[in-house]
């Protein structure tokens, strides 16, 4: 799995589209996928009845909070998550989780990177090593931000629709300064890191800044509504060597066949600004890179109807393969609820799922496409 640092993923082909990148076909004897071990957690109604349910995410009984269904992460060998107000950690074959931390120890937005376990707990951040240890405090957010992990920082920002600096937290001299300020019609709504520049998700554009700090340089630029342009929509960034997936809208096919401005995944070539095409159609909800395939979280809404989404695997060659149906519902062209959290591996794909009114999500895992053939 490739790692991005980062914190805060269609149901028809793309025609025309310049398809994703392009991973060596794999060499050898065929892939050999282990049968994941039962959790004995029960099902609920969304859950596939093929799908295999590995952990329940839950708050604290008599609690709304202390649980989030909405991140989970992987280095490979473990799933982390958060459920009863402490951080979990789930080997990717199934079996008993392991609680890394104190009952009370966390509950907000969560993320790996490096080695380290990020999350927040009243807008405080914490990490700890991923293999287990003592945990360090490292900044406490003001409310209403979002923000990301890079190396020996944390990057934060306020959600606005007007400008707004991006300010990092040093992870070793415990210093804040503002790294970079957004234009005056722009407000931040994600960021990521490759190791080398910063990226970030506009209100509309998408652009990106040396690590360090530095001029800006844009990916993309919007030029009005329904025009000819793509738009960043949400906050949601993958990295590639090569390309930026970003949720957002552009030109291009639309459900009844027409031609015209809709919801699609983005791809901006990173050696080439100004150079985007489409990966899928569909509102985006999560996204996750493996082996040169596009997995996501998608839902295709027709005439302004109610759409449900579902998990997909978009191949190198646009072949679109669903997985799953997912949690995510859109209405009105707005993401009216949908989980995060979503990793694909060689064998199975990962992924979290809301079930009713308990306040209580599923981590389950299906086969991916490409490993049953």
């Amino acid at each position: 799995m490739k790692a991005t640092w980062m914190v805060a993923a269609v149901l028809a082909g793309c025609a025309g589209c310049g398809g994703l990148d392009r991973d060596p076909a794999p060499s050898g004897p065929a892939l050999q996928c282990d049968a994941l071990k039962p959790s004995g957690v029960a099902s609920c109604d969304l859950v596939a009845p093929e799908a295999v349910v590995l952990a329940r995410i839950a708050p604290l009984p008599g609690e709304d909070s202390g649980a989030n269904g909405f991140h989970v992460a992987s280095d490979g060998a473990f799933l982390y998550y958060v459920s009863e107000s402490r951080v979990f950690r789930l080997a990717v074959g199934g079996g008993e989780p392991e609680a890394l931390t104190a009952s009370g120890s966390a509950g907000g937005s969560f993320g790996l990177a490096d080695g380290w376990l990020y999350w927040t707990k009243d807008r405080v951040v914490s990490r700890m090593p991923a293999e287990g240890g003592d945990v360090e405090t490292l900044l406490e957010l003001p409310e209403e931000v979002g923000w990301s992990v890079v190396p020996d920082a944390i990057l934060w920002w306020r959600y606005a629709g007007e400008a707004e600096p991006l300010r990092r937290f040093r992870i070793s001299t415990g210093e804040t300064t503002d790294l970079w300020s957004s234009p005056a019609d722009q407000g931040i709504r994600g960021a990521a890191t490759d190791g080398e520049h910063v990226y970030m998700a506009l209100t509309t554009d998408l652009v990106r800044i040396p690590l360090e700090g530095g001029a800006t340089e844009v990916l993309s630029a919007y030029g009005g509504a329904l025009g000819p342009t793509p738009q960043v929509v949400r906050g949601i960034l993958e990295l590639t060597n090569e390309h930026v997936y970003f949720a957002g809208s552009g030109p291009g096919p639309q459900p009844d066949g027409s031609e015209g401005h809709g919801p699609r995944i983005l791809r901006a070539t990173k050696a080439a600004p100004h150079t985007v095409d489409s990966a899928a159609d569909g509102f985006a909800a999560r996204m996750a890179i493996h082996a040169g395939a596009l997995f996501a979280d998608l839902a295709v809404p027709v005439s302004g109807e109610e759409a449900h989404g579902a998990i997909v695997r978009v191949a190198p060659d646009g072949t679109v393969e669903p997985i799953a149906d997912s949690d995510l519902t859109v209405g009105a062209a707005v993401i009216s609820w949908a989980s995060d959290g979503l990793v694909a591996s060689d064998c199975w794909v990962y992924f979290n799922l809301r079930c009713g009114e308990d306040s209580s999500h599923r981590l389950v895992a299906m086969p991916n496409p490409a490993s049953t053939r």
